[in-house]
């Protein structure tokens, strides 16, 4: 798997690598591979994702904010340098909490 838009020459913080605007998502795709992609995505505050199903394992690494995962069982809260896994097939939708702005990595795999 080849992992791009990642600085070699210095550490940085993952969540300097993705901005958004006012009322809009941004993403950008860190690989896009068989076995797994990442994903950054940034939300501005009011910004949201409805339902989503993915046919592999999905997890959420919040960076920045507090992430919002609802699903059917109820919605689960991601505080930044926390993860959550949603199941392979099971729909859920994102947003940052209380509908703040929020940054996160998505691993699918």
């Amino acid at each position: 798997m080849s992992i791009k838009g990642v600085p070699t020459d210095a550490a940085c913080p993952l969540a300097d690598l993705i901005v958004a605007g006012e009322h809009t998502v941004a993403s950008r795709g860190l690989a896009c591979q068989q076995v797994a992609d990442l994903t950054l995505f940034a939300f501005a505050a009011g910004e949201s994702v409805s339902e989503e199903r993915y046919p592999a394992d999905t997890v959420y690494v919040c960076l920045e904010g507090t992430l919002a995962v609802a699903c059917a069982e109820g919605q689960r809260m991601v505080p930044a340098g926390s993860c959550l896994k949603v199941c392979a097939g099971m729909g859920h939708a994102v947003s940052g909490a209380d509908g703040c702005a929020v940054k996160f990595l998505q691993v699918n795999a």
